[in-house]
């Protein structure tokens, strides 16, 4: 099934984006199904997380997007598969 969708550009995908997120293609494979696009114009792969409460941002983009980030104390704690806390640093507001 992930096979088929593997290298794929949609053609309603591929308008200028209004602001902030950008999907282009759609990617699949074992490891889940991504979305190539970009976020306030850095492009990035996206993992599709369905039942996700929150986006997570690697700490590298998280880097490059430094002036779009907003400052926030956490009030929620997260936790990776294998149990470990995961560290936040603040929210990203990638409409502006």
């Amino acid at each position: 099934m992930y096979g088929r969708l593997t290298g794929r550009r949609r053609p309603f995908l591929n308008k200028a984006p209004e602001e902030g997120l950008k999907v282009s293609a759609l990617c699949g494979g074992r490891n889940g199904l991504y979305l190539e696009g970009s976020i306030c114009g850095i492009p990035c792969l996206m993992l599709v997380d369905t039942g996700a409460n929150v986006t997570l941002v690697r700490t590298d983009l998280a880097q490059k997007l430094k002036g779009n980030f907003i400052y926030t104390a956490p009030n929620i704690s997260l936790k990776t598969a294998t149990g470990e806390k995961a560290e936040i640093h603040g929210k990203l507001d990638a409409a502006n």
